[in-house]
């Protein structure tokens, strides 16, 4: 039976090749989910715009998941793909710490217009533009029912300076919040 233990030998080899080239792809993905029902992510809700329009808006709460190992903090980049200024962050950044090994965060509403934070939320950038609109760490869809397309860019990272805001990140994932 000398040829059945050399089958035996190779299958075992390649099963063993298999579950080792597959791993990686057994880690969860970086997820991000709206959990208030009314953001359904096509259209922002009425209400949610900022003071200039009418309205009183704030962050959608949030759950994010499949946090990658080495995660310490989740940053959160609220952006209007249709303003150059207002891009990449530009209507605020704000963070959570990620307690040691956690794979979620529930990312609390934050209200639009404001420096008063949540527990635990962190300011890492206001928003870029307060001669628009109220200043504050976060600035509510502002383009006045344009059109615009709005998302949030969340971004699992090391803390390299949290002083400084300084982070590196690991991986990140953009979710829609709407048009408005």
């Amino acid at each position: 039976m000398p040829g059945a233990t050399k089958i035996f030998s190779r299958t075992l080899y390649v099963v063993i090749l298999f579950f080792a080239a597959t791993s990686i792809s057994f880690a969860k993905p970086l997820k991000a989910e709206i959990v208030d029902p009314s953001w359904n992510g096509t259209l922002v809700p009425k209400g949610q715009q900022c003071d200039r329009f009418g309205g009183k808006g704030s962050t959608p709460e949030m759950l994010i998941s499949g946090l990658p190992k080495g995660t310490e903090i989740v940053v959160l980049e609220f952006s209007d793909r249709h303003s150059r200024r207002m891009n990449n962050g530009g209507h605020g950044s704000i963070a959570m710490l990620v307690e040691p090994n956690a794979s979620e965060l529930k990312f609390p509403s934050v209200a639009g217009h404001t420096f008063t934070l949540p527990p635990g939320v962190i300011l890492v950038r206001e928003h870029r533009n307060p001669d628009w609109d109220i200043a504050g760490a976060y600035m509510p869809p502002c383009s006045g029912g344009n059109g615009n397309y709005y998302y949030v860019k969340v971004i699992a990272a090391k803390i390299k300076n949290i002083e400084r805001k300084k982070f590196k990140k690991i991986k990140s994932v953009k979710l829609p919040i709407g048009r408005y």
